[in-house]
């Protein structure tokens, strides 16, 4: 399992990703309170989930 943090904001946001190891595959990604970022982030969040094959819990 792969466990996403994000800390939101009005403009921008912060995120992390670790497993239930406490790996951290993704120590810091922010991004702008903006579709194109959220794409983004979609596209990031698809890729790191078919290189593990881990689900993902988003917090």
């Amino acid at each position: 399992m792969l466990y996403v943090g994000i800390d939101v904001a009005k403009h921008k946001h912060d995120l992390a990703v670790i497993d239930t190891e406490g790996t951290i595959f993704i120590r810091h990604l922010q991004i702008e309170n903006n579709r194109e970022e959220f794409t983004k982030l979609q596209i990031t969040l698809a890729n790191l989930q078919k290189s593990t094959g881990e689900d993902l819990q988003i917090a």
